[in-house]
């Protein structure tokens, strides 16, 4: 699918000033240790050394909202939309829809979580974790929905 979508409630956009922030900046790589009861070892992929994959397996697990420079999007607009809304789905938010054609040229890699994870948190969520480094480049978004 050519399009992300990333769902925000209309207080974040506000404080973030209708920016795409991760919750921390800087390198997407994450060490699990050995004595760490956050995880089970059903992904062969997962390595007591900082990488990538053990980084996306940090952002959604369990949907804890645990710190990483990734920003959680989906191909399905109304995943987002639901996320935008909140849990009682009765805030206004917005959908910032991303053109997944732009990502390469500007720097931001895509981490398909189903590929790297065997049990996702929310599998019908179809994440995909955006990264930068840091604050996504604007001109990814061709779109705002307010929702």
């Amino acid at each position: 699918m050519r399009y992300l979508f990333r769902g925000v409630s209309a207080d974040l956009d506000s404080q973030l000033k209708g920016k795409l922030k991760p919750k921390q900046h800087g390198t997407f790589a994450y060490e699990f240790t050995a004595d760490t009861t956050e995880i089970t070892c059903d992904n062969d992929r997962i390595t007591m050394a900082p990488s990538e994959v053990n980084a996306v397996h940090r952002h959604q697990l369990s949907q804890k909202g645990y710190p990483t420079s990734g920003i959680s999007t989906s191909p399905i607009f109304e995943v987002a939309k639901q996320y935008a809304k909140g849990k009682a789905g009765n805030l206004t938010g917005y959908v910032y829809k991303i053109d997944r054609e732009l990502l390469e040229s500007l720097g931001v890699k895509e981490f398909i979580v189903a590929d790297l994870v065997a049990n996702p948190a929310v599998p019908e969520d179809e994440e995909v974790v955006l990264v930068c480094g840091g604050e996504l480049p604007a001109n990814i978004v061709i779109e705002k929905i307010m929702v």
